[in-house]
């Protein structure tokens, strides 16, 4: 019976039109291999596509994965968070693992240890508050070539009043938002799971009124906060 290392094994022997088709191919089996174990791996996946494309420049004639597009890919990037960092350089590290263990020549980066973050939050004050969504109700019509001053107002508000964090706020659908019954369905969150938030009683007037005037022309499936394009941010 073959090993789990010999169903995955690429046979070397097969002609590919370059380095980067073979790496490629490897890819392609190291995570269909995530998936076969119910890991979810789309944005590592998506990472490692840059890698490799960012990489080619250093591929031979010989499949390998070089030390050099290693350490150009895992060097620290500006304005960028150690934690980000750390993800980066683990996922590269597992892909190498993977890719030294069917016997292709991989310079295998040392994993990267999550360090205790200095950082302090915010705690806003009730005027801090006052303020700030006062100054976003009074943001000219146009910024950076935007004009949807009326989306503003009510996007920072639902940010707010729900507790959501900005990337939840502009993936909602109008499907998404029960304003009958005052609850947002949150879809594909952090760690890859789903929630119902409710919205409070006092800020729902603020979201009937808003869907009243501008979506009301909108299908189900379009964004409840639409760039000016109208499509999602």
């Amino acid at each position: 019976m073959p090993s789990v290392v010999d169903k995955y094994a690429i046979d070397m022997s097969l002609s590919y039109k370059s380095v980067a088709d073979a790496l490629e191919q490897h890819l392609k089996q190291f995570v269909d291999r995530k998936h076969a174990s119910g890991v979810t791996y789309d944005r590592p996946f998506a990472s490692l596509k840059k890698f490799l494309e960012a990489s080619a420049k250093y591929f031979t004639g010989t499949c390998e994965l070089p030390k050099e597009a290693v350490l150009e890919w895992t060097a620290p990037r500006k304005n960028e968070s150690p934690k980000t960092r750390q993800a980066r350089i683990n996922t590269v590290r597992d892909f190498a693992e993977y890719l030294a263990a069917r016997g292709v020549p991989t310079y295998i980066p040392q994993r990267a240890k999550y360090s205790v973050s200095d950082y302090i939050p915010h705690v806003f004050s009730n005027d801090e508050m006052k303020r700030l969504l006062n100054a976003i109700d009074a943001r000219p019509s146009k910024v950076r070539g935007l004009n949807n001053w009326y989306i503003m107002p009510v996007l920072f508000r639902t940010l707010y009043a729900c507790g959501l964090r900005v990337s939840e706020a502009l993936k909602l659908r109008i499907c998404d938002v029960n304003l009958e019954d005052g609850i947002l369905t949150i879809l594909g969150t952090k760690f890859h799971k789903d929630r119902l938030v409710p919205i409070h009683r006092e800020f729902l007037p603020t979201l009937k009124s808003y869907a009243i005037q501008y979506l009301f022309d909108k299908d189900n499936e379009s964004p409840f906060f639409p760039t000016v394009k109208g499509t999602n941010w």
